[in-house]
């Protein structure tokens, strides 16, 4: 009988296992299937499967200052962190071709991002044009908020800016807002860390707690986690879970 016991556990555990690869294969396939697109001023991974169109949202994401200049490291660092794995969605993945960290680099690369995008934009019906959603963390914040402000300005509509620890130096409370003012949803997710950016990111939270389209919180976690927490413990991008 115990060798029985033996035998059932270890055929459970073996059936699992083949479960959790299957499934862990199935979340990554979504990210090995991109085309790298080189343009001007930057890199974009863009997943084969695209649709632009309709309710299926369209995940725009800019990295931190550790993979802002090799679209391989960033989209490794979104699998690391399991960020889109159960999400529905269309994903272009942005790092400049400058090196460096100059904020003032996501500027052209924030342009260049809407001349690639603006063609399947513009030929969609209001009823047609598919939601874009901006997730952007730590020095990839400029990125964010410089493509979401050019968006704006050019006809684009952003319906969401998820900025995880990624409030520098300028982009200062009053640019969050006027986002918020024009329409776009603001989520600020700040750590409870010590850094400048992580401060600034909670201080933007404080003033602007409350205020219309506009949400924050802070996460007790590190730094670098503060996205794949606030999908996976906070709900962001529940919404479109597969």
């Amino acid at each position: 009988m115990k060798i029985k016991s033996v035998l059932r556990v270890a055929a459970f555990v073996l059936v699992v296992t083949i479960i959790m690869l299957t499934t862990n294969l199935a979340c990554a396939q979504d990210l090995e299937d991109t085309s790298i697109i080189q343009l001007d001023t930057c890199t974009l991974a863009v997943l084969e499967t695209n649709e632009y169109y309709g309710s299926r949202p369209l995940m725009i994401f800019f990295p931190g200052s550790g993979e802002c200049n090799n679209i391989n490291s960033a989209v490794k660092w979104l699998e690391s962190y399991h960020i889109y794995d159960d999400i529905d969605c269309d994903i272009i993945v942005v790092t400049k071709r400058s090196a460096g960290c100059e904020y003032r680099d996501w500027e052209p690369v924030a342009m260049e991002v809407l001349e690639y995008l603006e063609p399947y934009y513009s030929v969609l019906s209001d009823d047609d044009i598919f939601p874009i959603i901006i997730d952007a963390v730590s020095f990839g914040g400029y990125g964010g908020v410089f493509f979401s402000e050019l968006a704006m300005e050019n006809g684009v509509f952003v319906d969401e800016l998820n900025l995880a620890d990624a409030v520098s130096f300028p982009l200062t409370v009053e640019r969050i807002q006027d986002l918020t003012l024009s329409g776009t949803f603001v989520n600020a997710w700040a750590c409870n860390g010590g850094s400048d950016i992580s401060k600034r990111t909670r201080n933007v939270i404080d003033e602007l707690l409350g205020s219309r389209n506009f949400f924050g919180t802070t996460i007790y976690t590190s730094h670098g986690a503060v996205l794949s927490k606030a999908i996976q413990e906070e709900g962001l991008h529940s919404e479109f879970a597969d």
